[in-house]
């Protein structure tokens, strides 16, 4: 027979183990199967799920945010803001605000997380750089100089520790890739134009991006290639308009990117087939504008964490009742 002060002891164990699972699993578990998008002329932080529902604003107010990146096992959003010239994060819920770097003159836009090496990396438009820091923003570093073309989107692979960026003059764009280190620098696509998306499928070997273009008469595309540049295919060349941020739901079979100029929201098969509208914006004026966009994994340490945690209280309310 257990003893009065056990079940005591017991039921405060159940209390604290419930509260702390309650606390720092909610958002977690909410950001499962999510798409999170920046719009920069509203200067909003949105997210839906992955058809398209339960649309949210998560943070507003923001100087013109561009590139995002969610970091699902801490409970954080990150991204940049070109018109501030700030990079910050939040919470999933947009609370709790807080700026990791700000920098006079510094247009940045795509963000990108190491969460193995606790590291976020940043595209700065008007410095030609590739920018890197602690998540909490401390030990900036430029890691390398990216000459006189102006980086847009940034992807990282890292198992094999290399960072992939569009770079563009507006007239003339490339996809580069180089090491951790900034050394061992190779173009890989060339001949583009205006390239601001980009994603990596590193379990097939494959980049895809997208091609903004400058006007109706340039080219409008989404594309894919072996990581190594060879094996170039366009995926979609009709009825884009203006596209700009892209990311992958692998076990899906779907990649997910924006439209500013439809002011959308689009997914398709990997290979481009079955193209989908998940949201179309309003129109009017100043009209959204999207820029960029992530779809949130769940990772499987992530969720094997909550199945635990629920377990662990389970058992104890269980044995409680004893």
């Amino acid at each position: 027979m257990r003893s009065r002060k056990n079940r005591a002891g017991l039921t405060f164990i159940t209390i604290v183990l419930s509260i702390i699972f309650m606390v720092f699993s909610e958002d977690i578990v909410q950001a499962e199967g999510q798409i999170y998008w920046t719009d920069y002329v509203m200067g909003k932080v949105q997210k839906s799920n992955a058809e398209g529902g339960g649309t949210q604003e998560l943070v507003t107010g923001l100087g013109s945010p561009r590139g995002i990146a969610v970091d699902l096992g801490e409970g954080k959003i990150y991204w940049s803001e070109a018109g501030s010239m700030k990079v910050k994060r939040s919470n999933l819920n947009g609370t709790g605000i807080e700026t990791i770097y700000s920098g006079y003159g510094n247009e940045i836009y795509g963000v990108a997380l190491d969460l193995s090496n606790r590291k976020i990396y940043w595209a700065d438009r008007t410095g030609y750089s590739i920018v890197r820091a602690n998540l909490d923003g401390s030990a900036r570093e430029v890691v390398f100089n990216t000459g006189s073309y102006s980086p847009y989107a940034i992807a990282l692979d890292v198992d094999e520790e290399l960072i992939y960026w569009t770079e563009s003059d507006w007239t003339d764009g490339h996809i580069w890739r180089a090491s951790y280190n900034g050394i061992d620098k190779d173009e890989i696509v060339s001949g583009l134009k205006f390239p601001t998306g980009l994603a990596i499928d590193n379990a097939n070997d494959r980049i895809y991006w997208t091609e903004r273009g400058m006007d109706s008469l340039d080219p409008q595309l989404i594309c894919s290639a072996n990581v190594d540049g060879t094996d170039s295919q366009v995926l979609i060349n009709e009825g884009l308009f203006a596209p700009t941020g892209i990311d992958l739901d692998l076990a899906g079979g779907k990649m997910y990117w924006v439209e500013p100029g439809w002011i959308k929201v689009r997914r398709a098969n990997l290979d481009g087939t079955n193209i989908e509208n998940i949201i179309t914006g309003p129109g009017g004026y100043p009209a959204p504008q999207l820029w960029d966009i992530e779809y949130v994994v769940p990772e499987p340490g992530t969720i094997l964490l909550l199945g635990l945690g629920a377990a662990i209280v389970r058992s104890k309310r269980l044995k409680g009742k004893k």
